[in-house]
């Protein structure tokens, strides 16, 4: 699958999350408990070079890169209300290419990603009796392999900060659910993914 189909593929999905009805029945979108489930989407990992000679100011240039990645995650969520749901969730993320470039010196910069994870709390809003929206907060990081000069990008093999994400969720059954996520790994990954948590 190209990444351009992925990328249809998703914006197709969210359009279809949005102008989706309500299920009959009321509570019919409103399950407390645990989850577990799998997502696949576009991911960007990215670094920042810095270059240039004392005493001139250095000049900043961002290395990006798109690419197919995928996870899998778990997690709890309770309605504390009708309408408004609050849970954490732990994932672990894989995929996505590796950003490369060039010095200004001619020498190979780059990061491979390999593995990454997420701890998160969310809060969600119900829509309607078959939609949610949601945001959240947390910390996580990613693993890379790097190919960089001494003070290009100093965060070592790990890039560990706060993680920003938004969400809709939408019912697709009494135990699965269909939800488009973007979360922002602040430093090196942005990511939106297509997911399935399948509630037990």
């Amino acid at each position: 699958m190209t990444l351009r189909l992925i990328f249809r593929t998703v914006l197709a999905t969210a359009l279809s999350l949005l102008s989706l009805p309500a299920l009959a029945g009321p509570g019919s979108g409103k399950t407390s408990g645990p989850y577990v489930g799998a997502e696949i989407g576009p991911v960007n990992h990215h670094f920042v070079v810095e270059e240039g000679v004392p005493p001139a100011q250095p000049t900043a240039r961002n290395v990006s890169q798109w690419g197919v990645g995928g996870g899998v995650f778990a997690g709890y969520d309770h309605y504390v209300t009708d309408r408004i749901r609050i849970g954490g969730e732990v994932a672990f993320n894989f995929g996505g290419r590796t950003p490369a470039t060039t010095s200004a010196a001619g020498q190979p910069l780059s990061i491979t990603p390999r593995f990454g994870y997420s701890l998160t709390a969310r809060a969600g809003y119900a829509l309607s009796n078959a939609v949610i929206a949601y945001g959240g907060a947390g910390y996580g990081g990613h693993r890379y392999r790097r190919n960089l000069p001494a003070g290009t990008a100093d965060f070592g093999d790990w890039n560990q900060s706060f993680i920003l994400l938004g969400g809709v969720e939408l019912k697709a059954s009494s135990r699965a659910n269909l939800r488009l996520e973007f979360m922002h790994l602040d430093g090196t990954r942005n990511q939106v993914m297509l997911g399935i948590p399948i509630r037990f």
